[in-house]
């Protein structure tokens, strides 16, 4: 257990005078002396050995935290300075030496503990975005190192909102830092576009959806940065430094991949909550994910059957994966996109090559995509007595950046991930 240590109202208001005219002064029973931090070390141990202790504010502002791994019994010369005996190794990012004690302990050695207070930091962030996004151009939020954020609040830019930056902080940073991102609402990127229209490529932002008639689907498949603003992680193979995008593409704009068809329903009922919308997959009697369990990852999760007994409603207006039949009626002969004769064996960003008539894109390669369907038949509540394990593969269609170009259609057990899975939204057209 590290050694924890509360600190009280006199110490701070010692550890910043100037004690260049006390050193060695027992200011209390124990013999303890305050000094400050540019003074210089006074050997009264002759050539005996002195101990450093290091210890680091926590959250709580009255206590510190020892890190014992660099406690070490050490002869500190005389005339060496306290403020060099101080660390910088990474547990100490954040925090800044602010004060000294010298005090003997239990075992008789002369010891100096150091004390590192836990910065207070300061971020920056610089906003624009679309005409549904709000919150003034330039704000900025303080608080401790390391104390939980919740950026989207704190900020004031709306709980449905998303950035064109993956890593929003989750606390507060070592230092610090400024931000210059961009804001917007799904709303800017839900889009009807007629069919024979000029289609015209959104620059920014994660996807938009096309009116088909009795439904909608995204033009583009769901790419990392929507998929991270909602999931808080980005499973994808390829991210990261090492399969970095191709030059002049945006690693936030390629599609989410490594994705099951268990991860994307639960994707698509909580952006739906997000979203003010109502959720159309259903599990053990509930629509919130939260309660749903772990994500069965393979045959042998004890979960599996309760996933899948998934439903969907038929009349929510939540986001969800399109049928099989709504893919293919969006689809018609596809659209080009990355495969294995152009894609340099990776996935790129979404929507480099032209839209399908319907205005679509990457139907044909980048990443299969994930549908509603079940190569045997439908699951639903009524089916609950049958066995759930065989025969519930479910559709995907589509080609990827490993196969010659196509759009074909293939299945798999709804918990498998590869690089070559993703899957993009459709909403149904209701009067809720």
């Amino acid at each position: 257990m590290k050694l924890k240590i509360t600190v009280f109202a006199i110490l701070f208001s010692l550890l910043f005078i100037s004690c260049k005219t006390t050193e060695g002064k027992t200011i209390n029973g124990d013999g303890t002396v305050v000094v400050d931090l540019s003074m210089q070390f006074k050997d009264v141990t002759s050539t005996d050995a002195n101990r450093i202790h290091h210890l680091t504010q926590d959250l709580d502002p009255t206590k510190y935290t020892e890190i014992e791994k660099y406690t070490e019994d050490v002869f500190i010369p005389k005339g060496s300075a306290l403020l060099d005996l101080a660390r910088h190794e990474e547990e100490f990012q954040g925090f800044t030496p602010a004060g000294i004690i010298i005090r003997t302990d239990p075992d008789e050695v002369m010891a100096v503990y150091l004390y590192y207070t836990r910065n207070t930091v300061t971020l920056t962030f610089k906003l624009s975005g679309g005409k549904n996004s709000h919150g003034s151009s330039t704000s900025t939020l303080k608080g401790l190192y390391g104390s939980p954020l919740n950026v989207f609040e704190k900020l004031d830019i709306g709980p449905y909102y998303l950035g064109s930056i993956t890593r929003w902080p989750t606390t507060f940073p070592p230092v610090d830092t400024s931000y210059d991102t961009a804001i917007f609402a799904i709303n800017d990127f839900i889009k009807e576009v007629p069919s024979g229209d000029t289609y015209q490529r959104i620059e920014m932002g994660p996807t938009y959806m096309i009116n088909m008639g009795d439904y909608e689907i995204a033009a583009v498949e769901v790419t990392q940065v929507l998929y991270y603003n909602i999931m808080k992680e980005n499973p994808s193979h390829f991210s990261g430094s090492i399969r970095v995008p191709a030059e002049n593409e945006v690693q936030d704009y390629r599609p989410v991949e490594n994705i099951s068809w268990f991860d994307a329903i639960k994707f698509c009922n909580l952006l739906s909550m997000r979203e003010g919308l109502e959720p159309v997959y259903v599990i053990t009697g509930t629509s919130n994910p939260d309660q749903w369990g772990e994500v069965p990852e393979d045959d042998e999760s004890s979960i599996l059957g309760l996933w899948q007994r998934v439903t969907a409603k038929a009349d929510a207006n939540g986001f969800r994966l399109p049928t099989q039949a709504e893919w293919k009626k969006a689809a018609g002969n596809g659209s080009s996109s990355w495969n294995a004769l152009n894609s340099n064996a990776r996935t790129h960003e979404v929507a480099k090559f032209k839209p399908n008539a319907n205005g679509l894109y990457d139907l044909s390669g980048n990443v299969s995509e994930w549908c509603w369907d079940s190569s045997a038949k439908f699951v639903s509540e009524v089916s609950s007595d049958e066995a759930l394990v065989n025969g519930l593969y479910r559709i995907q269609q589509g080609g990827t950046y490993y196969a010659r170009e196509n759009i074909n259609t293939s299945s798999n057990s709804p918990y498998v991930r590869t690089s070559g899975y993703g899957f993009r939204l459709a909403r149904s057209i209701t009067d809720r």
